[in-house]
């Protein structure tokens, strides 16, 4: 996941125009934005932000947010990462174990993988590890992106999309969005590849891209535009938006991404942090939150202050996320409300 600090971004505010980007050789500025956070209490959300269904993390936690009612799927504050399956066949959630010391002094930290099966009924599948990659939502599952190669977290089998080195596709599988292993530079969709989306001027973590589970919408990020489209049509783009985390695009053509907002937040570290100073929380910088836009907006929506690393879900998904929740784990207090 990102490092949320605003300094390692070199970015102190959200500037955002609509552009249009089709056929049509001239591009035309709409609108402007400036995306803040208020000092207290967060934006009010639309009647549109309200209706959707999303997942995020808030203080090492993972909740779900459906029809304006909040819930927590975990409590115990020590989620590092998570994808929740739009078949709803399972939930992967990376949990802190804390540091543990090796020889001369040198500290690793250790997670927890932790497979919730949601469906199936088998047992829920608990594996400790050092090293962890991205948690990634699509092609039907939850998967698990580590150097250049992709696992399907649920199904426990490796999944490749040959040419491509890194890609997101349809809970069906038949729409493919991705970078090549000889072309890092160009997302491209197909399989085989045979429709190039954008050339990409970042790299790396820097570039975010997702497909609607349903295949209708793709959307992507690189470096200030956000931009998405219906897939065959031309983009629609939103320039100078800074984005972390991962993106995430729903089958209405929804885009949720992380971004910081104007005003000082505490951090304990990348993952805990409070509006006011708090023992241990010693990292003053920019706040962050949840936002969305759509074709058609002029301007995103501030849904989760404080919020990160979104997720919109399937009715089906959110349904069983809320059957699944567990018992109250360690309940740790919640600083967005500080």
């Amino acid at each position: 996941m990102d490092c949320v600090f605003c300094r390692r971004h070199d970015t102190r505010r959200m500037v955002g125009k609509i552009v249009g980007l089709g056929l049509v050789p001239s591009l035309c500025c709409v609108g402007f934005l400036l995306i803040q956070a208020p000092p207290s209490p967060p934006m009010p959300q639309t009647n549109q932000a309200q209706s959707l269904c999303y997942a995020f993390m808030r203080n090492g936690d993972v909740l779900v947010k459906c029809n304006g009612e909040t819930e927590h799927v975990t409590n115990g504050g020590n989620v590092r990462d998570f994808a929740v399956a739009q078949n709803a066949s399972g939930l992967a959630l990376a949990r802190d174990r804390g540091t543990e010391w090796i020889r001369k002094g040198v500290g690793v930290v250790s997670f927890d993988l932790e497979i919730v099966f949601l469906k199936s009924g088998l047992r829920d599948r608990v594996s400790p590890t050092s090293v962890l990659g991205q948690f990634i939502p699509s092609c039907g599952t939850a998967l698990l992106r580590s150097h250049s190669s992709m696992r399907d977290l649920i199904g426990e089998t490796a999944l490749e999309l040959k040419p491509y080195g890194d890609f997101r596709c349809s809970s069906d599988r038949k729409i493919i969005l991705g970078t090549t292993v000889a072309d890092h530079g160009v997302l491209m969709g197909g399989l085989p590849p045979d429709r190039r989306i954008a050339r990409l001027k970042g790299r790396g973590r820097e570039v975010k891209y997702d497909v609607s589970p349903g295949g209708r919408y793709i959307a992507y990020f690189d470096y200030g535009k956000l931009c998405v489209e219906q897939f065959g049509s031309a983009s629609t783009c939103v320039a100078d938006v800074e984005a972390f985390d991962r993106i995430s695009v729903s089958d209405s053509g929804e885009v949720f991404f992380t971004s910081h907002t104007n005003g000082t937040c505490y951090y304990r570290d990348t993952w805990h942090v409070s509006k006011k100073p708090l023992p241990g929380y010693s990292q003053a910088d920019e706040c962050h939150a949840v936002f969305s836009w759509r074709l058609g907006e002029k301007a995103p929506v501030m849904l989760e202050f404080l919020g990160r690393n979104p997720q919109w879900l399937t009715p089906e998904a959110a349904s069983a996320l809320h059957a699944w929740r567990p018992p109250r784990e360690d309940p740790k207090n919640d600083n967005n409300t500080r």
